[in-house]
């Protein structure tokens, strides 16, 4: 049942501050909680929560963010239709390529922390302490999440993009014609809005590439190689280079935020204790929408 998100918030962050509640923040709160006791993201959070879990896991920037309610399931997709031919009149149209449908399962992965507030946080009533909880949560899920879909294996959690990318280049070390290699093993079609994803230490060498005309292959004016946006991440190990179209890569949200004030755990030592988990699972649909530089 969808409360105003007035009332919720109210109740919830009354909730954080109290177990004793007055009757009419106990029926709000009694009609959302779960079944372990915890209470789903207020609506009234839910924008700015998003924006703190975009801003840390760029696969919530890049890549295409699936909602649903359902457990497990399955991800079908289909190939690009065929390209239109020149026909004659009263010529029969030409017969469509076989088109494929790739499926992949999905499942349903706990991301899940503990965590602690000073009581004197919670007591001051003009300190927005829902607010704050959901800011950092936004911020600490972000970072996991951005880590498991970077680096997942799949079997008891995301799939990541760096074990579902197709290899593009490989070499004992990283160079301007590797990069240039790795630019053009992506197919022209995922090349248009494709990024590189690298962390700090391969940007830094990358930063100091020329090619053979001596042009420096990163351009500082607005981060880009060869007009590709580059996106950092160091989640990503050195000298591994991701370039691809990352909107082919899912994240399946199937529970977003659900928070659980734990009241006495952390009494000794003036704190309240907060239990917060998601459920997510993570697919790239299209490996070869992505090309991984690596070295050998």
């Amino acid at each position: 049942m969808m409360l105003t998100k007035d009332y919720y918030r109210e109740a919830f962050e009354n909730r954080l501050r109290t177990t004793q509640l007055n009757d009419v923040d106990a029926y709000n709160l009694k009609l959302v909680k779960l079944r372990n006791g915890s209470y789903p993201l207020p609506y009234s959070f839910k924008g700015d929560y998003t924006e703190h879990l975009a801003h840390e896991n760029l696969l919530r920037r890049f890549g295409t963010v699936i909602h649903t309610e359902i457990s497990e399931g399955t991800l079908v997709c289909m190939d690009t239709m065929p390209e239109p031919e020149i026909v004659e009149e009263n010529i029969a149209y030409p017969a469509p390529h076989e088109i494929r449908y790739p499926s992949l399962r999905s499942r349903s992965h706990k991301l899940a922390m503990m965590g602690k507030i000073p009581c004197h946080f919670v007591e001051d009533t003009r300190f927005d302490l829902a607010g704050y909880v959901y800011r950092e949560f936004g911020h600490s899920f972000g970072r996991a999440e951005e880590n498991v879909c970077l680096n997942g294996v799949g079997i008891t959690e995301p799939k990541g993009l760096l074990h579902s990318a197709e290899i593009g280049v490989t070499a004992s070390t990283l160079t301007a014609d590797a990069v240039i290699e790795l630019f053009f093993s992506l197919d022209k079609q995922y090349r248009r809005n494709a990024v590189w994803v690298m962390n700090d230490e391969t940007a830094m060498t990358l930063r100091m590439l020329k090619d053979s005309a001596g042009n420096f292959l990163w351009r500082s004016t607005d981060d880009t190689i060869f007009s590709h946006t580059v996106v950092i991440s160091n989640y990503i190990t050195d000298s591994t280079i991701a370039f691809g179209d990352l909107s082919y890569y899912c994240l399946i949200e199937r529970q977003p935020l659900a928070v659980r004030p734990l009241n006495e755990i952390y009494a000794t030592e003036s704190c309240l204790g907060l239990i917060a988990s998601e459920r997510i699972d993570g697919k790239l649909v299209r490996p070869e929408a992505v090309k991984l530089f690596k070295l050998n």
